[in-house]
C-alpha cells in the first residue's frame, strides 16, 4: 500500500525527471515576436516556450536594439538600422523619426521638425523625399511613414531569420498610449505589408511595467513610467489592481529627448574650439556621433577623452560629467513639469506612487536618476535594462497569447478610451 510520503516522493521524482528531460524534446517553433517600433531605436524579442524566459533578437552588430533609420544610396541600395560610417563617401540620405508622423493627418509645415533631409506634405500627410538623381527600386522617390515602418519591420524579420532559419508569422507591437485609432491602424498596416499578422498592440508603458513584474506584487498599486527616448519624453501613470494595468494619465514633451542633450553638449564643446573655420563636409556629422558616445560614456565615468576633426585639424579634448550636467542643466529642468502634470491629471501625489519604471537609454544619465530620486523620495526600479524593458514586456505578452509555458508574468492591459496626452512644448 502506498503511503502519502511515497506518493509525494514519486511526484517529486517525476517532476525533476521532466525538468531534466525537457531540453531533449523539441519545443514548438517561435512564430510570435514582440516588436518595439521606436521613434529612435527599434528591436524585437521572443518568449522561450518551455523555458519561461525572454530572449532578445540581436541585430547584425550584435546589439539588442538598432537605430530606426532607413538609408537610401544613390545606386539604389537600401540599408536599415545603421548610420553610415564617416568613411562611407557614397551619396546617400538617412531617414529617421518616421514614427513621429505615422497616422497623422492635416499636418502643415509648422508641425514639422528640422531635418537634414527633405519632407513634403501631400494632402496633410508627411512624405520623406529622396534627392534628385537617386535610383530607387520602387516607382516612387517619396515615402510615407508607413513605408519606412514597413522596411524597419522587414529588417526585424531578417534578423529573426538569421537566428532561426525561418520568418516569424505573428507579432505583438508596442505603441504609445496616446496613439489614436488611425495611428494604431497604420502601425498594423506596416506590419501586414511586411507579412506579419498583428495579434495585439500593447501600450508601451504597460509593456515596461510587465517587464518589471509590478502587476504581480500586491504592494504595488500606482506605477509611474518615465520614457526618455531619443527624441521624445513621456510620463505615464498606471494603476495595478488584481493583475490589471490601467493607464490613468499621460504627459510629456514631444520635442525633448536624448538627441537634444547630445546637441546641447555638442554646442558647448564647439565653443571650446571656436577659433578658426568651422566643420568641413561630413566632419560635423562625425563630430555629433563622437559627442553622442561621450554622453553615453559619461554615464559610467567622470571624465572621458574625445577626438574629432574640424576643418581638417585633429582635436583631442577631455570632457567631464560636471561639464555635461552644467551644459544641459536647462534640459534637465524640463523633465519635472510633465511628471507634475501627470500626477495632477491622475489626482495623485508623490506619496501615492509605489514604483518607478525607467525606459530609454537616456534614463541612464546619472543626473536624470538623481532628479527622479529626489522628486519621488525613492529609487527607481533597476531590475530591467531601460533599453529592452518594453521589448521584454511585449515578448511576455506574445507568450501569453500563444499559451507559452511556464509563464509567470501575465496581465490585462486596459486601453484608455478617453485619455489625452498633456504635452509640454
Amino acid at each position: 500500500m502506498l503511503t502519502g510520503n511515497t506518493v509525494a516522493v514519486a511526484i517529486a521524482f517525476i517532476g525533476i525527471l521532466c525538468y531534466v528531460l525537457k531540453s531533449y524534446f523539441p519545443y514548438p517553433p517561435v512564430v510570435v515576436i514582440g516588436i518595439d517600433l521606436g521613434t529612435s531605436f527599434s528591436g524585437a524579442a521572443y518568449f522561450n516556450n518551455g523555458f519561461g524566459n525572454v530572449s532578445i533578437i540581436y541585430d547584425q552588430r550584435n546589439k539588442p536594439i538598432f537605430p530606426s533609420t532607413v538609408t537610401f544610396y544613390e545606386n539604389g541600395s537600401i540599408v536599415v538600422g545603421e548610420y553610415p560610417g564617416f568613411s562611407d563617401i557614397s551619396r546617400h540620405v538617412t531617414f529617421y523619426d518616421s514614427k513621429r508622423y505615422i497616422g497623422r493627418r492635416n499636418l502643415t509645415v509648422h508641425n514639422l521638425l528640422s531635418y537634414p533631409f527633405k519632407l513634403d506634405i501631400v494632402d496633410g500627410q508627411v512624405k520623406f523625399v529622396l534627392p534628385e538623381g537617386f535610383k530607387v527600386k520602387t516607382s516612387t522617390s517619396s515615402f510615407t511613414p508607413v513605408d519606412l515602418a514597413f522596411l524597419i519591420i522587414l529588417h526585424v524579420k531578417e534578423n529573426f531569420k538569421k537566428r532561426f532559419g525561418y520568418y516569424p508569422e505573428k507579432a505583438v507591437i508596442g505603441v504609445p498610449v496616446e496613439f489614436d485609432e488611425l495611428q494604431r491602424n497604420e502601425t498594423i498596416k506596416a506590419a501586414k505589408l511586411a507579412g506579419l499578422n498583428v495579434l495585439r498592440l500593447v501600450n508601451e508603458p504597460t509593456a515596461a511595467s510587465m517587464a518589471c513584474d509590478v502587476h504581480n506584487r500586491p504592494s504595488v498599486e500606482n506605477v509611474v513610467v518615465l520614457d526618455l527616448g531619443g527624441g521624445t519624453y513621456d510620463v505615464a501613470i498606471l494603476n495595478s489592481v488584481e493583475r490589471t494595468l490601467n493607464t490613468l494619465s499621460i504627459a510629456g514633451n514631444d520635442r525633448l529627448g536624448g538627441r537634444d542633450f547630445t546637441s546641447q553638449f555638442a554646442n558647448c564643446i564647439q565653443e571650446m574650439t571656436e577659433s578658426g573655420p568651422g566643420f568641413q563636409g561630413r566632419e560635423h556629422e562625425e563630430f555629433f556621433r563622437v559627442v553622442e558616445e561621450a554622453k553615453i560614456q559619461l554615464s559610467r565615468f567622470d571624465t572621458v577623452e574625445i577626438s574629432f576633426e574640424k576643418n581638417h585639424r585633429n582635436w583631442l579634448l577631455k570632457v567631464t560629467r560636471d561639464q555635461f550636467n552644467e551644459c544641459t542643466d536647462g534640459l534637465f529642468r524640463k523633465l519635472i513639469k510633465p511628471i507634475q502634470l501627470a500626477l495632477e491629471e491622475a489626482h495623485l501625489t508623490v506619496k501615492d506612487i509605489h514604483e518607478i519604471v525607467l525606459v530609454g537609454g537616456a534614463t541612464r544619465m546619472p543626473k536624470f536618476r538623481i532628479i527622479v530620486r529626489d522628486f519621488f523620495n525613492r529609487e527607481p526600479n533597476n531590475d530591467v535594462d531601460p533599453d529592452t524593458a518594453v521589448l521584454i514586456g511585449l515578448a511576455n505578452q506574445a507568450g501569453i497569447l500563444t499559451q507559452g509555458w511556464p509563464l509567470e508574468k501575465s496581465a490585462i492591459d486596459i486601453p484608455p478610451k478617453f485619455i489625452r496626452k498633456i504635452n509640454v512644448a
